[in-house]
Order: structure tokens, then sequence, then C-alpha cells
């Protein structure tokens, strides 16, 4: 009698194991997809009031130190005296390989020492930089950079700098990037970001030598790229925002994207040696390229952009 019923409960106790699996598998894809968007947005608004942080000192900074009235914005930047108090961009990447380096004189024995010999803005900078490990020239690099694209600097003695990508516009069936621009991570406000007789820092008018109406202003923008190593960009349903979209992946191609796109700023090349390689920032284009539902997808991207403005208080003639 007792091996009968035995028998007859065993079945039940296997469905109910299988059943508790089953919702275990359904609970645990919710709870995961929840842990990361927490995760994900706690850190872009960790990134948000960094940024935020970084534009109201450069901006405050830059409006004290004193310029010909004539000085644009980029030649702010370029001058020795603001390198050396306020903010030097040579500094977006820093290679962690030099560190401890007895042959590289330029930089520090520890990055607290280096950071410790850096103008304030990059200070700012650090809590908004990650670590990178692109695979150029056959090898690993260890760098220590600003999120967004890496690419191969112009300037001198400068071997990579960093900037942004804004998508501009998307194939409504794909979602493929059609238009892509490049912003520096701090950019003067205005509306051709690569003019500066657009920008209102000059005092002066361009090529006038009389005093600007609306000159003498310190308006800059910080942009940091937000792009999610857990979540995934999707194509929005045409049907509406409510509608069911997760077979709607973005792919990651850059094909488009470098063909297509503008070129980057100050003379900057893209790095073709990392089409393919994966990351959150990863790729040639550095929109991401991770590995989702068996395909290679982009992340789910934002820009944050923060922004100050100071009038300038000190010119020289």
């Amino acid at each position: 009698m007792n091996d009968s019923r035995a028998a007859a409960v065993a079945p039940q106790l296997r469905s109910q194991r299988g059943g508790v699996i089953l919702e275990f598998a359904l609970i645990a894809l919710v709870l995961f997809f929840l842990v990361a968007a927490v995760l994900d947005l706690g850190r872009g608004v960790f990134l948000a009031q960094t940024a935020q942080t970084v534009a109201r000192t450069a901006a405050r900074e830059l409006a004290l130190v004193p310029l010909p009235a004539s000085t644009s914005f980029e030649g702010a930047l370029a001058s020795a005296e603001v390198r050396e108090r306020i903010f030097d961009d040579r500094w977006l990447v820093i290679d962690l390989d030099d560190l401890d380096n007895p042959e590289t004189a330029a930089v520090e024995s520890t990055l607290d020492e280096l950071f410790a010999s850096l103008p304030p803005v990059n200070q700012s900078l650090r809590p908004l930089m990650m670590v990178d490990h692109p695979v150029l020239d056959g090898s690993a690099r260890r760098l220590l950079r600003v999120p967004g694209t890496l690419l191969s600097s112009a300037a001198p003695d400068v071997e990579f700098t960093v900037q942004v990508p804004i998508v501009l516009d998307r194939d409504a069936a794909t979602g493929n990037e059609t238009d892509v621009v490049w912003a520096r991570v701090i950019e003067e406000v205005r509306p051709d970001r690569s003019d500066p007789s657009t920008g209102v820092f000059s005092m002066v008018a361009p090529g006038g030598g009389v005093l600007a109406p609306d000159g003498g202003l310190v308006s800059l923008r910080v942009n940091v790229a937000l792009q999610a190593a857990s979540l995934t960009a999707h194509v929005p349903n045409a049907a509406g925002p409510f509608e069911p979209n997760i077979v709607n992946v973005i792919e990651a191609d850059d094909t488009a994207v470098l063909v297509d796109a503008d070129v980057p700023l100050d003379g900057a090349q893209l790095l073709g040696e990392l089409s393919g390689q994966q990351g959150a920032y990863g790729g040639a284009s550095g929109l991401g390229q991770l590995l989702a539902q068996s395909k290679t997808v982009r992340p789910f991207r934002r820009v944050l952009s923060a922004q100050a403005v100071f009038r300038r208080e000190l010119a020289l003639p």
C-alpha cells in the first residue's frame, strides 16, 4: 500500500520541481533586467552630476584667466597658461602602461601623483574616466580615458584623444546610424561647433576689432557618452511606444558610420584597427559592440551634456 502511494506521489513532486524552475526562470529574467537598469541608471545620474561639476569648474576658471580680448575658445584652451592652470586636453587618455616606467619621463610614478600634477578640470574629469583594453598593433593596451570614441591624435607627442559621437539620424527600419558627428569632450556652446567665429568667447567682433555686444562669455558644454554594458538598443516599434520590440535590436554596423559620418575634429583620425572589437565603447566608431541574442548589437546609449555660463572678468589688450 505504501509503495503504491509513493509511486503515485513521485510524478507530482517532479512536476512541482519543474514548475518551480520554470517560475524562477521567468522571474529571474525580469529581476536581471531591473538590476541592469538600476545599475546603468545610477551610473547615468553619477556621470551627469560629475559632468555638471566639471562644466561649472571649467567655466568659472576660464572666466578668471587673463587672455587677449580677441582670443577664441579654442585659442584659450590651446594657450600654455590655460593648459597649466585650468585644463589640458592632451590628458583625456592616459596610458597606464607608462606608469612606473623609468624610461617615461612625462608620467609620474603613480596615478594619484599624476592627477595631483594635472590642472583642476582634469582632476574633476577623473571620476568619469574608464579603463579600456583596445588591441592595437597586435597587442592589448591599458588606457584610462574619458568615455567616447578613441581616436588617433594629431597633436604632437600625444598618441590618443577622445571625442563623443552624436547620432543625428538612423535608418527607420534597422536603427543603423546614418548620420554621426563628433563633439569635443569640452566645447563652446555655439551654432557651429567647427567654426570658432560663431562663439561668444571673444570680446571683439571677428575681423572688426570692435567690441562684440554678445561677446566675453564663457559658454561651454561638457559631453559624456553613457553606453550601457548590460542593456541593448532597440528600434522603436512603429505601432506605438508600448508595443513589444524585443526582437528589433539594433545590430552594430560601423560600415555606414565610417563612410557617411563627418570626420572627427582637430585632425584626429578614426582607428580602423578597433573595428569588430567588443565592448560598451568598442568598435572604430566608439558606438559600442555587444554580444546579445546571437548577434553583435549596439548598447543602449545617451549623450549627457552639462552646460555652464560665466562672464569673462579679465582680458589683456
